[in-house]
């Protein structure tokens, strides 16, 4: 196990604890015999790394991440001529959220949507926090069909959804998706771009609402 103690001068260690169990001839447990090793640069290192790739608040990749990993993602599809799918996602009267509750209810919108858009995408999809209260969805090897499915089911589940902002107080919320296929876009931000523009239909149209 990894566990943090105190050193003599004050500053916090992490150490690496291996152990096996130690009997003597008769089978009589006598102690343990292992050994410990500090791994502080090695467990802070990762921490470091995890918190430049990661939204800590949604648990999500963060928006240079995300666009880092989508770049490889769209090389792949451009290069092999396979589907790549981006769905722009926008969570409706947001700000009326934060107005009504307070900002930590808003926080606890963001996490739910995040934690609801994860359960309906693949391992090896991509969720990335945009900025706000905007997601960034890269749906691999999904074309335009299957991705508006994929959205369809998104801005449905978030919709039934009920979050609890407060004690005993509970809302529901709604989304707007832009769905775009990698069609005959030069760079993974014209086809971002252009799911945007999608998005920005979605919303004209009413909100809680699917543009693909």
């Amino acid at each position: 196990m990894d566990y943090r103690l105190k050193r003599h001068d004050g500053q916090y260690r992490w150490i690496n604890d291996r152990g096996i169990p130690f009997y003597d001839t008769d089978k009589t447990f006598i102690g343990f015999i292992g050994s410990c090793m500090d791994v502080t640069e090695k467990v802070e290192g990762q921490r470091l790394k995890e918190m430049a790739q990661n939204d800590v608040l949604c648990q999500t990749f963060n928006r240079q991440y995300s666009h880092q990993l989508l770049v490889e993602v769209f090389k792949q599809a451009q290069e092999n001529g396979l589907p790549l799918s981006i769905l722009m996602m926008d969570i409706d009267g947001f700000k009326s959220v934060n107005d009504t509750y307070g900002h930590s209810a808003g926080d606890i919108v963001l996490t739910k949507v995040a934690a609801v858009t994860k359960s309906e995408i693949r391992g090896f999809d991509i969720l990335g926090r945009y900025g706000g209260d905007e997601f960034l969805v890269g749906l691999v090897h999904s074309n335009l069909e299957a991705a508006c499915k994929v959205a369809e089911r998104i801005r449905t589940a978030i919709a039934k959804a009920e979050i609890v902002v407060a004690h005993e107080t509970s809302i529901r919320v709604s989304v707007s998706i832009g769905v775009r296929c990698l069609l005959n876009e030069d760079t993974l931000d014209e086809l971002i771009n252009n799911a945007d523009t999608k998005l920005y239909e979605a919303k004209s149209e009413g909100k809680n609402i699917v543009s693909g």
